[in-house]
């Protein structure tokens, strides 16, 4: 593969060089992280879109921040005294030591809600 193939990245790009940071990406989201002073590199020659994201330290962070900000409401808003946020999507034991399942109840629906769901639901003729 031709060295400079191997920077070109898909929107949002391959921050680093791991898979495992795109989604990280994705949740943040280009404009807050070049609002936080990210650096995106562009290949300005080729006519594919890409873009290589260099502040990786920066995007974690952000992410990060971001995750808890959504735990702690989550949290607030369920009653629950804390949530544990992790950017992974497994969370091994390390992660889940001394934590309980909590089964929460669904909330009913508004009226608005109902009706909504009404609406995409059409019943069947009898």
């Amino acid at each position: 593969m031709h060295g400079s193939a191997c920077r070109q990245h898909p929107p949002h790009g391959d921050p680093g060089d791991g898979e495992r940071e795109r989604p990280r990406a994705r949740f943040v989201d280009e404009e807050a992280y070049a609002a936080a002073g990210g650096r995106i590199e562009r290949n300005l020659s080729s006519e594919e879109v890409g873009a290589r994201w260099l502040d990786v330290a920066l995007l974690e962070r952000l992410a990060t921040e971001k995750l808890e900000a959504l735990a702690a409401e989550k949290a607030a808003s369920s009653c629950l005294a804390f949530a544990r946020p992790t950017p992974e999507s497994w969370a091994g034991y390390e992660v889940t030591r001394g934590l309980q399942r909590v089964p929460l109840e669904t909330p009913p629906l508004s009226d608005e809600e109902s009706a909504e769901v009404d609406a995409s639901n059409p019943r069947p003729r009898s």
